[in-house]
């Protein structure tokens, strides 16, 4: 029968799960509580959140393993990839037991859906950076919404906190309720549900501008929708000013 272990969701209850499970033999699969499994046909273990003990195994991975490692199983977690959890059980058996290179085995089947989980998640974060847009409400906040494929606000914060530094701003992934709040010197997560934002008269005025900057600079006759969308996703268009001129 196969053991299930549950853990919260959070990257904390992961470290967790992965801790608990680690040592158990046998088929054995890591998930979070609310993922459909077929609880029916295994063994459940729901493993309590500790952050202490999530600290032992992040400091483990880093000594151990390096840096690159930690962050290609940090990367990989945002994906929300189904099987993750599992995925990333035993890809640390495996670097545990061959050592730092094992990040760099990119053929092997252990490696290889951990690899290509956090390239995904990089990418969207570097395209992020670039295609976010933050807009001044009237209460002089700065406000930026956005759907991202992935769970990229955490990854996303520090880059906007050092960039946006003398700003206040909220980062608001909509379709997660979730949000990166910034007071010019820390920033914090928090739930925040979707909302409309009343913008401030300078703000209008340069969203017009822009507008019709985008609009005017575009040369008719080598406008490429395909080589624009290469570069931004038209799923991304939602949110973006320039769009919607």
């Amino acid at each position: 029968m196969m053991q299930l272990f549950l853990y919260d969701g959070s990257f904390e209850g992961l470290m967790c799960a992965i801790a608990a499970a680690y040592k158990v033999k046998g088929d054995v699969a890591v998930h979070k509580k609310d993922d459909p499994v077929p609880l029916l046909l295994a063994q459940v273990q729901e493993v309590q959140t500790d952050s202490t003990q999530a600290g032992k195994v992040i400091e483990a991975i880093v000594q151990k393993l390096g840096m690159e490692t930690f962050k290609r199983v940090s990367y990989a977690y945002f994906s929300e990839a189904p099987e993750i959890g599992t995925g990333l059980l035993h890809f640390l058996r495996y670097a545990f037991k061959t050592g730092p290179s094992a990040v760099d085995h990119l053929a092997h089947p252990i490696v290889k859906p951990v690899f290509e989980a956090a390239r995904r998640v990089t990418r969207e974060v570097h395209l992020m950076t670039g295609l976010l847009r933050f807009s001044e409400t009237r209460s002089g906040i700065f406000y930026g919404a956005y759907e991202p494929t992935y769970d990229i606000t955490t990854l996303l914060a520090p880059h906007f906190a050092s960039r946006l530094g003398d700003q206040t701003w909220v980062l608001h992934d909509v379709k997660r309720h979730l949000a990166a709040f910034y007071d010019q010197k820390t920033w914090w997560l928090a739930e925040l549900e979707p909302t409309a934002q009343s913008y401030s008269d300078a703000e209008d005025f340069y969203r017009s501008l822009w507008q019709t900057y985008f609009t005017h600079i575009a040369i008719q006759s080598r406008i490429s929708a395909r080589r624009q969308q290469q570069h931004m996703p038209k799923k991304y268009w939602k949110y973006l000013v320039e769009i919607k001129a």
